[in-house]
């Protein structure tokens, strides 16, 4: 799996907003769940539905971009994953967050709301 990659920083697709979690909610059904986070062409086609959307405010032309944007994305999973019927996503919900390359890390999610904890950041309990 090629991870995208930018200035040293590794792309990680999470889902911010309370709802659903995008990889909390997917990690225990499939083998490599960790191909929802990183995959490249996931995360370029949502950095390119940001491009486009980033100064768009005609309501029309986002829905198209936004519509686009999902075919592409559900496409992509159906190339990952051979049952990816049971991923349905929202991809308005989901944003991209940068982590240093082999920094270590956890996706936390309460109540859908899933953010970014690197492990250098948690305490840790010693028994």
């Amino acid at each position: 799996m090629q991870k995208y990659l930018k200035s040293d920083n590794v792309a990680v697709i999470y889902s911010p907003d309370y709802g659903r979690g995008w990889y909390t909610l997917h990690e225990t059904l499939y083998p490599v769940p960790e191909r929802l986070l990183f995959d490249s062409i996931l995360v370029k086609i949502l950095i390119e539905r940001d491009e486009k959307l980033l100064h768009e405010t005609d309501q029309e032309y986002r829905v198209k971009v936004l519509n686009d944007a999902q075919k592409k994305f559900q496409v992509r999973l159906n190339e990952l994953f051979e049952d990816s019927g049971n991923i349905s996503f929202d991809i308005e919900d989901l944003e991209i967050g940068w982590v240093s390359k082999n920094k270590e890390f956890v996706i936390k999610e309460y109540d859908g709301c899933e953010s970014i904890h690197l492990k250098e950041n948690v305490k840790w309990l010693k028994a």
